[in-house]
């Protein structure tokens, strides 16, 4: 099974709009067509639901993404679990206990997964998924990694750069 771990804030939408942008969903419609892989939300607005706050149809999460997504045929397949609110640590789990997963790309505007590296992309927050992440979502769903030196990524801002010349 081919799985996206799909955040949702600064990915499905952009700088400028906290409402699901249609551009973006039509190029994850695209990569879920091309490969047939699941999706699985990672988007922190998931918390207040997972620790009880509030309940599923009452949530932001809920209302704000997965409600809008829906509308537009896509189905959210999973959610992370809340383990210590570290992304990195809950696909980590979620992996170890779906065995099944074969391949996974990570679409996120954040970028810490040291130990999941060369399954994610980085997602520039002002434009959201854009038709120039579609291959290489796809090339990563199919098998095809990519690999950075981490010894030679010191700061952030030189992780994110040394990302965007890979992607962008």
């Amino acid at each position: 099974m081919k799985v996206i771990f799909l955040d949702f804030d600064g990915v499905m939408n952009s700088y400028h709009s906290e409402l699901i942008d249609p551009e973006c969903v039509g190029v994850l419609s695209a990569i879920i067509e091309e490969t047939g892989a699941k999706v699985v939300a990672t988007s922190a607005s998931r918390y207040d639901y997972l620790e009880g706050k509030v309940t599923y149809l009452e949530s932001e999460f809920y209302r704000d993404y997965i409600r809008p997504l829906q509308s537009y045929g896509i189905k959210i397949d999973g959610i992370l679990p809340c383990i210590g609110k570290n992304k990195e640590v809950e696909i980590q789990t979620y992996l170890n206990e779906h065995p099944d997963i074969t391949e996974y790309v990570i679409l996120d505007d954040d970028y810490f997964y040291f130990s999941l590296l060369g399954h994610e992309i980085y997602i520039d927050f002002e434009s959201g998924l854009s038709v120039f992440d579609f291959q290489t979502a796809v090339d990563i769903l199919n098998g095809k990694l990519f690999y950075y030196d981490q010894n030679k990524i010191e700061t952030d801002i030189e992780k994110r750069m040394q990302l965007r010349k890979y992607f962008k």
